[in-house]
């Protein structure tokens, strides 16, 4: 009876807490799924979809050939003054907690980036697994782009960072990552570089924005004020050192690091030969790791690369026929375009950035602490004198059911 009675006073006491907790009804609040970071003017330009249906059925209706998202942008002296100033100027509380991309404006980048961090760090409502993107000019311009496929906008851009991740084709840098990193790390991280893939059009005149910025503006994602600059892609992987933007990546480029980074988990690239002629080829085992050594006083690291493919589709002459001698031709290409796309990655990155995103120096602290203590007050030294050696063991494995030859 004791403890009935004790149980019924915990339940009394809770219920008595709720009054104090400070709440906002759902139609009182703006739910943001997308947050667009620029720097113009001296201060922050702050650029939100929030989610706002468009559907004609109800107030809450959704019409999935519309672009259900409003367009809010804000100016401030801060990142936080920037979000306050929109709240007064939308109306509703913004409320973060959906939030699915953030994307960081080009000359954003290129000023510093740790502002970010002072302000989402300290954010209860920022969610650490939403995708970071580097814009490859403003932030507001992706963000602005009418996009009409799927439900929301900023959701068709997370399926696409999300597939392009999948395939290999960039660095998959969620919040959690990229704060973490950047603290440990000198400010060093990659970031997928998100632009759009036509010129400009449709771009009508913004209606209502005021002088200076101070409160922001309001915009309708349905309105005159979206811009249409057609799709968007990601290509290339912005490389930072002390929380700057220091140099971009492209395509072939970004492979070389998903492979040194050991993050490829399915890729397809095309080889060739002189006999078999051009072959899709799918790599559905990707394992690799660095290996530290020092040699002459020098860095040497070592790649241990060990890759198995399927051929998905050849283009074969009609006057060849698929064979052992055309398998072997074809994982030599291969090879040799991961081998230049590899050392062209770390060459531009190690040597010339000297922006630690492959953790060489815990690398060295762990397998060559000597070395790493002599030389830790000037590791950007080490990097520029660093060697890559890449011994990559590559196998077709996989040749479908066009023959019935075994290839070992």
């Amino acid at each position: 009876m004791k403890k009935i009675c004790l149980l019924l006073c915990g339940v009394l006491i809770c219920l008595s807490f709720t009054s104090c907790i400070s709440h906002n009804e759902l139609n009182e609040t703006a739910i943001v799924q997308a947050i667009g970071l620029d720097y113009e003017d001296n201060q922050f330009l702050v650029t939100m979809q929030i989610y706002s249906p468009k559907g004609t059925g109800g107030s809450t209706a959704i019409d999935t050939s519309k672009n259900n998202s409003t367009i809010i942008t804000s100016k401030g002296k801060t990142i936080a003054s920037a979000m306050s100033n929109a709240t007064l100027v939308q109306g509703n509380n913004i409320f973060t907690g959906h939030n699915r991309i953030l994307v960081l404006g080009r000359e954003f980048s290129q000023q510093g980036i740790q502002n970010v961090f002072s302000y989402f760090n300290r954010s209860a409502l920022t969610r650490q697994n939403v995708e970071v993107l580097m814009a490859s000019g403003k932030a507001q311009e992706i963000l602005t782009t009418n996009i009409d496929q799927g439900i929301l906008a900023a959701e068709t851009i997370e399926k696409m960072v999300k597939n392009n991740k999948e395939n290999g084709m960039i660095y998959f840098c969620p919040y959690f990552k990229m704060s973490k990193n950047m603290n440990l790390y000198d400010g060093c991280i990659a970031l997928p570089m998100i632009a759009p893939t036509e010129e400009e059009t449709g771009n009508r005149e913004e209606e209502g924005e005021q002088e200076g910025g101070s409160q922001g503006e309001y915009q309708s994602g349905a309105g005159e004020t979206i811009q249409n600059v057609g799709k968007l892609s990601i290509e290339q992987t912005a490389v930072f050192k002390d929380y700057q933007v220091v140099d971009l990546l492209d395509r072939q480029e970004t492979r070389g690091l998903m492979l040194l980074s050991d993050m490829i988990t399915d890729a397809v690239m095309v080889g060739e030969g002189e006999k078999l002629g051009q072959a899709s080829v799918r790599f559905y085992s990707c394992n690799t790791k660095l290996v530290p050594q020092i040699q002459d006083g020098k860095a040497v690291f070592q790649l241990k690369a060990n890759l198995r493919g399927s051929l998905d589709e050849i283009l074969l002459p009609q006057e060849n026929q698929l064979n052992e001698e055309n398998i072997r031709e074809l994982e030599n290409n291969c090879k040799e375009k991961l081998t230049r796309e590899i050392q062209s990655c770390f060459q531009k990155v190690v040597n010339k950035d000297k922006s630690d995103i492959l953790y060489l120096e815990d690398l060295l602290k762990k397998y060559e602490y000597d070395f790493w203590n002599a030389h830790q007050t000037d590791f950007d030294s080490v990097m520029e004198k660093a060697q890559l050696e890449i011994e990559m063991d590559l196998v077709i494995d996989r040749v479908g059911m066009e023959t019935d030859e075994k290839f070992s």
